[in-house]
C-alpha cells in the first residue's frame, strides 16, 4: 500500500518490524521505503503522521526521496491554496 507522512512525502508501507533500541527493549515500527532506496522506521506511537495515499483514479503515485524538496513544494502549494480558497469564501 501506498502512504503518506506528514513530514517526508509519498511511500511504500512494507509492514511492521521489531527494532532493538538504546534500552535493549523491541518496539515494534512501522517500515516506509521511499525513492532511492530510502528506509524510515515510525515509532507506532507516531503512527498519526503516516496515513493512506488516496489518489485520483488507479495511477502509482511517485515516491518521494527522504530529505527531498518535492514534498516540501508541495505542502507549501497545498497550504496556499487551502488559504486563497479561504480568503475567497470571506469576501
Amino acid at each position: 500500500d501506498y502512504v503518506v507522512h506528514l513530514q517526508y512525502g509519498i511511500a511504500r508501507y512494507r509492514g511492521l518490524q521489531q527494532l532493538p533500541d538504546s534500552q535493549g527493549q523491541q518496539p515494534e515500527v512501522m517500515v516506509l521505503e521511499f525513492a532511492e532506496g530510502g528506509k524510515l522506521y515510525v515509532p507506532l506511537e507516531q503512527a498519526y503522521l503516516v496515513s493512506k495515499y488516496v489518489g485520483v483514479g488507479k495511477r502509482i503515485p511517485q515516491l518521494d526521496v527522504l530529505g527531498g524538496a518535492r514534498w516540501e513544494r508541495a505542502k507549501v502549494s497545498a497550504h496556499k491554496a487551502v488559504m486563497d480558497y479561504a480568503a475567497q469564501l470571506l469576501k
